[in-house]
């Protein structure tokens, strides 16, 4: 393995750098503390038993909630707790539920649209400061996605 050189980065630059690292974990942070919120209270009202304890995990599609609509997420509740119905079936159920997900889908997706961009802005800087050709970047984020 070879050294990699480590290029002199401005004050500036490193100033920048380091608040878009941190600007990225506490976005990425507050994104899965929120879904986590969520899937605490799908878990906590669907999942219950009498004596208190859990009966069942979420499913992926459940785990998953901001990506499908609201018949999709009754389903997989269905599936992940064994329930006879979708909860959801129930109108005012439904209708309770309903404002709440679409409410935390807007905050997931602003998240999410702030931290792509802030990630984006960071690895243009870093790419600069390696001083990183066009196919050099895109081999770099071909082997990232894998």
């Amino acid at each position: 393995m070879e050294r990699l050189p480590i290029p002199n980065a401005s004050e500036a630059d490193r100033e920048k750098i380091g608040s878009l690292a941190r600007t990225c974990n506490e976005l990425g942070q507050s994104r899965y503390d929120l879904q986590q919120a969520v899937r605490h209270r799908l878990v906590t009202t669907c999942a219950g038993s009498l004596d208190g304890n859990v009966i069942g995990t979420l499913n992926n599609k459940a785990h998953d909630w901001w990506q499908g609509s609201l018949k999709d997420l009754g389903e997989a509740l269905k599936t992940s707790f064994k329930l006879k119905a979708s909860p959801f079936t129930n109108p005012k159920i439904a209708d309770e539920w309903e404002p709440y997900l679409n409410d935390k889908k807007v905050h997931v997706a602003r998240s999410a649209s702030a931290l792509s961009d802030s990630e984006r802005e960071l690895n243009e800087r870093i790419y600069r400061l390696f001083s990183l050709s066009p196919d050099e970047i895109k081999l770099l984020e071909r082997e990232v996605e894998h």
